[in-house]
Formats: structure tokens, C-alpha cells, sequence
């Protein structure tokens, strides 16, 4: 065994593409969120746009469980604040399915969560994705289309858990009946883009 290189061995023809396949449309994947976080981006400029503004989003960098993709990862921009009504309504949307699934602790705060409220409250809670591909020019890659609940086996509760249960979900949903977290999301027909709609901004390479 070399001490440096291991087990890998030096290709015949000297040939090694790196290059990572896209998943496929539709495919549904079970997941954490490793990180979530406040990130910017600057568009280029164009002959409309000669001094573009720096846009800034929430980044969510999600791990692939388990399947054929496992320890894959798929990269999520949610432009929570975009000047564009409709596309950052849908992005607080998603953003407000994830925080549901994780236990809806950024919609009980009221407020606008920082990089430590984000990390703490999205991570590492099994969520499953549907990914889609998206094709600019010659590069390709996998945007996130919808998300729900990771649904695993309940166990089964004594009395004294059952009880202990039920007055966590009364005391929950005092909670969420505050007059901020009035909002419901409901996602059983999840917001659709196409690649066609996507711009360099929506997407990470």
C-alpha cells in the first residue's frame, strides 16, 4: 500500500473525470439540513442592469441520508427578501414548510431568524426532498421543488407518556395561535418551478 495515495491505484490511460451526475427530475430524497445560513450574491451586470443590487438569501445545505445519492449534497437558495413579490412569497413558503417539519420554532419567534436560529432550528431533523434539474448553457445541476415530513415508525407510549404528549401538543398550539404565527402552510400541491424559469441567482453550481 502506498503510504500517500492508499488503496488508489494510478489509471491505465491517465483519464479521470470528476465531473458529479445530475440526480434525476422527480426524485424523491430523504434528508438533513447540515447547515442553513444568510448568504449574498451579486448578478452580472447587463445592458438593463449595468449596477446590479447584492441580493441576499437564506442558503440551506442539505445531506443525502440514505439511497443511492447518500452523502450527496443538494444546495437550496430561498430569496426570502427579493424585490420580486411573488417569487419571495414562495421562497417564505418553503422556508415555512422546512421550519414546520423541523418543529416550527422560527415561526413561533415572530422575528427574523439570524444565522444561529437557523442552524439551530433546521438542522439535522430527516425531512424528504423532491429535486428537479435545471440546465443553463452547458452546466446542470438539482434545485429542491418540494419538501415534507420524513413519516418513521411512532413508538408506542404508556399512559404517563401519552398524557406527557398531549399536553405538549395543547401547550404547541397556544403557541402557534399567537397573532404572528396566524400563517398556515400547507403544502399538498407544492410550488412547481421549471428550469426554463430559473436564473443564475436561484441556483448553486
Amino acid at each position: 500500500m502506498n503510504s500517500f495515495f492508499g488503496n488508489i491505484q494510478a489509471p491505465v490511460d491517465g483519464n479521470f473525470d470528476m465531473s458529479v451526475q445530475v440526480i434525476p427530475a422527480k426524485t424523491q430524497l430523504k434528508c438533513i439540513i447540515e447547515e442553513s445560513k444568510w448568504d449574498t450574491y451579486t448578478p452580472e451586470p447587463t445592458n438593463t442592469e449595468p449596477y446590479p443590487v447584492m441580493q441576499t438569501f437564506v442558503k440551506n445545505t442539505w445531506s443525502v441520508l440514505d439511497g443511492d445519492y447518500q452523502g450527496r449534497k443538494v444546495f437550496q437558495k430561498l430569496h426570502v427578501q427579493d424585490e420580486n413579490q411573488g417569487k419571495a412569497q414562495r421562497s417564505l413558503q418553503m422556508l415555512a414548510a422546512i421550519d414546520a417539519n423541523a418543529g416550527g420554532k422560527i415561526m413561533a419567534a415572530g422575528t427574523m431568524p439570524d444565522d444561529m436560529m437557523l442552524s439551530v432550528s433546521l438542522s439535522n431533523v430527516p425531512m424528504v426532498i423532491t429535486v428537479d434539474v435545471w440546465e443553463i448553457g452547458n452546466n446542470s445541476g438539482n434545485y429542491i421543488t418540494a419538501v415534507s415530513r420524513a413519516h418513521a415508525t411512532q413508538p408506542v407510549m404508556n399512559q404517563s407518556q401519552a398524557i406527557h404528549q398531549a399536553t405538549q401538543n395543547v401547550q404547541q398550539q397556544a403557541t402557534q395561535q399567537a397573532p404572528a404565527q396566524q400563517q398556515q402552510v400547507q403544502y399538498a400541491q407544492p410550488q412547481q418551478q421549471t428550469a426554463q424559469q430559473l436564473t443564475a441567482e436561484d441556483i448553486d453550481f
